[in-house]
């Protein structure tokens, strides 16, 4: 039977851009979102901080320092490597909207 409740998380490594041009990968875990969950959250994605809508979309990482938590761990991220917020976002976009086909 087709399962039509999915799971409320799902995991994905987001290839982080470095400035050199090659990329790392960092496995997170994300918080799934219904089509007008995630529709929502882009139309007020305005005046919001990357750190803040990380939060909501990110239930957990991998990487991080014992003892930190995943906000700090962001923040330090994003202040590291600019791009890497670009990289969290698109990569769960992707994830949520697009088919996975396996040869």
């Amino acid at each position: 039977m087709f399962k039509l409740d999915p799971n409320p998380t799902f995991q994905a490594v987001v290839p982080v851009s470095m400035p050199d041009g090659t990329s790392q990968p960092l496995p997170v875990t994300f918080n799934h979102k219904t089509t007008s969950a995630v529709q929502s959250f882009l139309d007020n994605a305005r005046g919001r901080s990357n750190a803040e809508m990380t939060a909501e979309i990110v239930a957990g990482v991998d990487g991080k320092a014992e003892g930190q938590s995943d906000a700090e761990f962001f923040a330090a991220l994003f202040e590291s490597y600019p791009a890497a917020a670009s990289d969290v976002l698109r990569t769960y976009l992707k994830q949520l909207t697009e088919s996975r086909v396996k040869n």
